[in-house]
């Protein structure tokens, strides 16, 4: 709502019917693409889902390359607090 509210105005103009209905035609505009993207993003991980976890050395692969970020993570985390860096 903020969102439409704040950056639709900027694409209103004068001759081209009412504000509120340029309003209403941008937000339909904006609603109608967002539902196909969400559709297409669902439906991409719901497959990716499908492909990764029928696969446990994926899965166990993925779970150690998390675990390894997390663990340097935590070590930056640590070198900026012992090292003053982090104010």
């Amino acid at each position: 709502m903020l969102f439409s509210l704040s950056f639709f105005p900027l694409f209103i103009r004068e001759g081209r019917g009412s504000a509120g209905w340029q309003m209403l035609q941008l937000g339909v505009c904006n609603l109608l693409f967002a539902l196909v993207i969400f559709c297409a993003v669902g439906s991409c991980s719901a497959l990716l889902d499908r492909v990764l976890y029928e696969r446990p050395r994926v899965t166990r692969a993925i779970d150690l390359a998390l675990g390894a970020l997390f663990i340097l993570l935590g070590a930056e985390l640590l070198w900026l607090l012992c090292a003053g860096g982090w104010r």
